[in-house]
């Protein structure tokens, strides 16, 4: 992946660790990298509450989530919403049983720096702060609302999988399908 979103992925995670979100933080990279050390996989889950998709895929993250203990795998969603009150996020936070940190992007700017376009969208980092996977977290939809019975690919376990085993991941980028971020 290209360097600049190498960092931007560390400084991301840098972030959320400390709670810093919104506040500028002047790191090193060294500094960055070793935060990502603390978890051997990092996982950005990108999302809307309204979303069909995201309503129908949120569930595979929660059950990722408490499948590894947090020095293993970090999840970290990000609410990819102009909502201000927070009222729609608390309602989905609820009703899906989130069970891993969220991040409000109110601006999408931190979906456009990582190059989300749709939600549900993924990214899968290593302990190194690179980028080994991004795009959707399963098969389940084949085309813009149109979906098999149940997913028979699971690329967001497979990439987390392979993190762990130190195995490659055969694809990097698997095409998205879900609703388009709002960049306006």
């Amino acid at each position: 992946m290209k360097y600049g979103r190498h960092i931007a992925a560390l400084l991301l995670a840098l972030l959320l660790s400390q709670g810093a979100w919104g506040q500028v933080v002047d790191l090193d990279e060294a500094a960055l990298r070793a935060d990502f050390a603390h978890h051997k996989v990092n996982v950005l889950f990108f999302f809307i509450e309204d979303c069909p998709a995201c309503q129908n895929m949120v569930h595979h993250v929660v059950t990722l989530r408490d499948s590894f203990p947090e020095e293993v795998l970090s999840i970290t969603g990000i609410y990819v919403s102009a909502e201000t009150d927070g009222t729609a996020l608390g309602g989905f936070k609820e009703d899906f049983a989130l069970n891993f940190p969220i991040l409000h992007d109110s601006t999408a700017s931190v979906a456009a720096s990582f190059g989300a376009t749709v939600t549900p969208e993924v990214l899968v980092i290593d302990s190194d702060g690179q980028i080994r996977y991004q795009g959707a977290l399963n098969n389940f939809y084949y085309a813009l609302g149109r979906h098999r019975r149940r997913a028979t690919a699971n690329y967001l376990q497979d990439a987390v999988q392979a993190i762990l085993a130190g195995e490659s991941i055969g694809t990097a980028y698997i095409e998205p399908i879900g609703c388009f971020i709002d960049f306006d």
